[in-house]
């Protein structure tokens, strides 16, 4: 099926990463599968978005970033989906923001 979309598109979110951390192996897998040029978009894990809420998510960030890193430059965006309950907070994101690592 990837190997169909990779075809088809130039970029595919991957909405696995949101229930759980995929293996630095199947990463690898998938960007094998596609050609020079695609991107994968992964969703941040829904620990840190919707149970932390952002909060405190520096170390779990920390590993979600590194893992995504395995696709090197197949790596596209990483979409953080938060909970439609979730006030905005201006200090709470500035504090996200930080912890997110730079490209």
């Amino acid at each position: 099926m990837l190997a169909y979309y990779a075809r088809q598109l130039g970029t595919v979110e991957i909405n696995y990463t949101f229930q759980r951390l995929p293996t630095p192996a199947l990463l690898t897998g998938w960007a094998r599968q596609t050609p020079p040029g695609f991107r994968f978009a992964l969703k941040a894990p829904r620990h840190i978005t919707h149970q932390l809420r952002l909060r405190d998510a520096g170390e779990p960030l920390q590993r979600f970033a590194q893992l995504a890193g395995t696709l090197g430059q197949k790596l596209g965006p990483l979409l953080f989906q938060l909970p439609p309950y979730l006030r905005f907070d201006a200090s709470g994101s500035r504090a996200s923001s930080r912890s997110c690592p730079r490209a």
